[in-house]
């Protein structure tokens, strides 16, 4: 699947590209940002009626179920689950945090997460 786009607030102009690969966000922020040179989008995720979809269904996904729960969550990094609810938190930990140190050991980042049920 590579990449989606996911919506965590419904009213916020506010994105995170999710990597299935790597389970984790490639990159967040505004539909502006992230369709600019800045925002780092490969050509397969700059489309407008990616982020459309996105707006109605909560993800540009058609895997994903269309769904605005605030429960709803994602794995990240084999680390545990983030749900919508802590997103937005989640974007604001990792853009302090910084590439150069290994974002799922962070504390700041494992005090968001949801174990995993089978732990």
């Amino acid at each position: 699947m590579g990449s989606i786009i996911v919506k965590p607030e419904r009213d916020k102009d506010f994105y995170m590209i999710w990597s299935s690969i790597v389970d984790e966000p490639t990159g967040w922020g505004s539909r502006k940002f992230l369709l600019s040179e800045e925002g780092h989008l490969s050509d397969g995720l700059r489309r407008e009626e990616l982020f459309d979809r996105a707006d109605e269904r909560s993800s540009s996904s058609y895997l994903f179920p269309e769904t605005w729960d605030e429960d709803w969550s994602l794995n990240f990094a084999q680390a545990g689950t983030i749900p919508r609810s802590r997103m937005f938190k989640l974007a604001e930990v990792l853009s302090k945090v910084g590439y150069d140190e290994v974002w799922y050991e962070h504390a700041d980042v494992l005090a968001l997460l949801d174990p995993f049920e089978d732990e």
